[in-house]
């Protein structure tokens, strides 16, 4: 429903058991945004970065990638 994201912008959030994704989009030509934020485990998160730019399409992108990780694993 547009009007609970008045002014701009579009969500959707998505469980698979323990994983989450969220998605946010503002396709307005004056604030182009699209987000996508999710703690899925994967041994490689190459196939799934592709996967986000390969729908969006962006001109440029942001990366952030946050790991939790014991001493033990270095």
């Amino acid at each position: 429903d547009e009007y609970n994201f008045e002014p701009c912008g579009y969500s959707m959030n998505g469980l698979n058991e323990s994983s989450y994704s969220t998605i946010h989009v503002t396709p307005e030509p004056h604030c182009s945004y699209a987000s996508y934020e999710t703690n899925l485990k994967v041994p490689s998160y190459q196939q799934l970065i592709s996967n986000v730019l390969r729908i969006f399409k962006p001109e440029c992108f942001t990366l952030c990638l946050f790991s939790e990780y014991k001493d033990s694993d270095l």
